[in-house]
């Protein structure tokens, strides 16, 4: 598997299409399946386009998936753009600290879900948990390029 850039569209359609499959994701815009893919591959200079992304998004909120993935980013490379949004090296700590806290409370919550002494022991997820996973990974993801962002601002 390709690493992906946080703050490059690939990885935003990488999201998108790991939670919807490509299936969706090319009905959804009116394209192939393949294109999906490359718009998702990191070393392919296809993208989509803003129709398309606005479709993506869609679908994704559509599907109960929480924020917009290319939405967030455009918003991110934005500000990033206009403003000097410098990250000193004393956020690197904080950072690495708030992602261990958010690590564990996933891990509290798998383990809650997936219990095999509860008495009704989880075969699969419900809804409701599900959605709680993937807010708490979403947030690792934040706080993850928080710290990727600090760490290269301290050169």
């Amino acid at each position: 598997m390709k690493l992906r850039n946080p703050k490059e569209f690939a990885a935003a359609v990488t999201r998108i299409r790991a939670r919807l499959g490509e299936d969706v994701c090319a009905h959804a815009v009116g394209r192939s399946e393949s294109l999906v893919r490359k718009w998702a591959d990191p070393g392919h200079p296809s993208l989509p386009g803003i129709e398309q992304a606005l479709l993506l998004d869609t679908a994704f909120i559509a599907g109960g998936h929480g924020e917009p993935p290319l939405l967030k980013l455009y918003e991110s490379l934005l500000e990033d753009a206009v403003t000097d949004n410098d990250v000193g090296v004393e956020e690197i700590v904080p950072s690495a600290l708030m992602i261990q806290a958010i690590v564990g409370d996933l891990s509290a919550e798998i383990r809650d879900i997936i219990n095999p002494r509860a008495e009704k022991a989880m075969k699969t997820i419900s809804a409701d948990s599900k959605s709680r996973l993937l807010e708490m990974i979403d947030r690792l993801e934040e706080e993850t390029d928080r710290l990727e962002d600090a760490v290269e601002a301290s050169d």
